[in-house]
């Protein structure tokens, strides 16, 4: 295992750690070869044998599937890239990287784990890709892999929690349920129980049955008038105001559909457009449903800019677009370059780790390429019952949701309108909201409260 040891100033204090890139092999759930896992470890040294014993762990993943966790591990982990805060980030070398005093370094170590297929892991040759591709599987190797560094690092007392993002999402409900509360399906057992899960760009629902496009055009309305009005938009509502006119006026008058009369229609128009920074014709020619991806294109047509889905503080010009998800969308496409060109140069320089492969930040082909979605069609399925399972069979387990105001990819409408249709112990499951897009660590302000959020979360929940 590769290291380095540093001195910063985290959480407000001078802390000592350790970082570190390490591997450990994972099986396929059979006899046969599985995958190798390559992973990077932040653990804070100036403490004695007995605090580094039962001081928690955070693991941490983004999603995809797919992708690696480069977007965590530079935005959340004692080093990020300096140019983040910016809406017009440098998009060529050189990266500069720079100490993160909102890590959450100085509670918990650090864990951050690239799946198998992306980073420098892989899959072996010999495997069935097939045992690590589909939402059970590749939770039932994450959890083997947090398993076996436990062990490796005589943290069987420590606190565990596990972090993920966006499809880390999934990945943290099913882990979540599996972990917690006796024999997994399959008839084992695994000793690698969890105190706790964060989750930051919820995928949440958005295909289930539920979500009928009335209900789902009222309630993502209010985060497209938080966007208009971050561009410029005269809207004259306050948030809690936006909130009441789309669920008492909005919602009722989609409902209507034809028996709504023109006179009607043309008022409520009106109304939306003026909250939108629309032409009223524009919301008439789409039946008053404007979706996210539409809004992108349609809020900044007049100036020949395009919003970014993942962020929609981001704009590029409208000309000349392509369909790549990450490189053509304003938001990914600005600040994806910072991370991806300086995780490499990072693990090799600063942390010792070289190697001959390319690091692959994201992969999307394993999303699209026979990805085993649980007997769903698409990524969309709703796994937020695992979630509550785990709630239930641990009444210690709390859950922490973050979710971003410019968030058109996974909209805090969704996480809200998923809190409204699941039973649990609501006093256990705690919803953030920050002002940022899918990446809540992108800005000095949503940063800061996102980090205080992440303290307080897991230094109760490792006293519980």
């Amino acid at each position: 295992m590769t290291g380095a040891a540093r001195r910063a100033r985290i959480g407000g204090a001078e802390i000592e750690y350790r970082g570190a890139v390490g591997e450990i092999d994972v099986s396929d759930g059979e006899d046969g070869p599985g995958a190798r896992y390559v992973f990077t470890e932040y653990i804070r040294t100036d403490l004695t044998d007995d605090e580094r014993a039962a001081r928690p762990v955070l693991f941490a993943f983004n999603g995809g599937p797919g992708s690696s966790s480069v977007w965590l591990h530079l935005g959340l982990g004692p080093r990020r890239v300096a140019d983040a805060d910016t809406l017009h980030p440098r998009m060529a070398p050189p990266f500069a990287l720079i100490d993160n005093e909102e890590s959450p370094l100085d509670v918990a170590d650090l864990v951050f784990i690239d799946p198998p297929g992306t980073g420098y892991s892989r899959i072996h040759p010999d495997a069935d890709r097939e045992r690590f591709h589909g939402v059970e599987q590749d939770a039932r190797a994450t959890l083997e892999f947090i398993g076996r560094w436990v062990r490796r690092n005589g943290r069987e007392q420590s606190p565990r929690f596990v972090m993920g993002e966006s499809y880390g999402t999934h990945r943290a409900a099913r882990m979540s349920r599996l972990a917690n509360g006796g024999p997994m399906r399959g008839g084992t057992t695994r000793a690698t129980s969890l105190n706790g899960a964060i989750v930051l760009g919820p995928a949440f629902g958005l295909g289930e049955p539920a979500w009928n496009g009335d209900v789902r055009a009222a309630l993502e309305f209010p985060t497209l008038v938080r966007t208009a009005r971050q561009h410029g938009a005269a809207a004259d509502l306050s948030d809690d105001d936006v909130s009441d006119f789309a669920r008492t006026e909005l919602l009722p008058a989609l409902v209507a559909g034809t028996q709504l009369d023109d006179a009607e229609r043309e008022a409520l128009a009106a109304r939306m457009g003026g909250l939108l920074g629309l032409p009223a014709p524009v919301l008439i020619e789409h039946d008053l449903r404007i979706t996210p991806d539409a809004f992108a294109r349609l809020a900044l047509r007049a100036e020949g800019r395009q919003l970014g889905m993942y962020d929609s503080r981001y704009t590029l010009s409208a000309q000349g677009a392509g369909s790549d998800p990450v490189a053509d969308d304003p938001a990914m496409g600005a600040y994806a370059p910072q991370f991806t060109g300086a995780i490499q140069h990072y693990l090799r320089e600063e942390l010792g780790y070289a190697s001959d492969d390319e690091y692959r930040a994201i992969d999307f082909r394993l999303a699209m390429g026979g990805w085993d979605w649980d007997g769903h069609d698409s990524p969309h399925s709703n796994c937020f019952d695992d979630f509550t399972e785990a709630v239930r069979r641990d009444e210690r387990f709390e859950l922490m949701i973050g979710v971003g105001e410019y968030d058109l990819v996974t909209t805090r409408a969704a996480t809200e309108f998923t809190f409204t249709r699941f039973r649990f112990d609501r006093s256990r499951v705690h919803l953030k909201v920050y002002g940022s897009g899918h990446m809540p660590y992108l800005g000095e302000a949503p940063r800061v409260a996102l980090a205080t959020d992440i303290r307080g979360f897991v230094g109760a929940g490792a006293a519980r």
